[in-house]
């Protein structure tokens, strides 16, 4: 079964960059580049293994969507990882109900490394 990412961020070329690496390692990607107000709709139709939310989009706090998220029961279950430029980011990404944090710019493996135990964390974690 091909896993499906869900990548949000307002830079396209950071998009089509982690789309390419994503593919390439076999999963399906879906990205998204401002309409925050659709990720919800987004999310529940097409039922991703892991989003990774970058921290600063246009007019938006991926951190504010990142809890927004998690207190939907329906997608609650659905990691999260916040990627951002801005490394103090990573202190507090937790507190946001994220996942996982990674730094712009990423290591490819790092990224991977780290998509790859989240979802196998909850796979371990959901409800049989």
């Amino acid at each position: 079964m091909c896993k499906t990412i869900f990548v949000v961020d307002d830079d396209e070329g950071i998009l089509t960059s982690i789309k390419a690496i994503l593919e390439l390692e076999g999963y399906k990607v879906i990205t998204q580049n401002q309409n925050c107000k659709k990720l919800h709709e987004i999310i529940t139709t097409t039922a991703p293994q892991l989003i990774l939310l970058d921290v600063l989009i246009a007019d938006n706090d991926g951190r504010i969507i990142c809890k927004k998220l998690k207190t939907d029961k329906t997608i609650a279950n659905i990691p999260i990882i916040l990627f951002s430029a801005l490394h103090q980011t990573a202190d507090n990404y937790a507190e946001f109900g994220a996942d996982g944090f990674i730094a712009k710019p990423f290591d490819v493996d790092e990224l991977l490394f780290m998509i790859e135990n989240k979802i196998s964390e909850s796979v371990i974690k959901k409800p049989h």
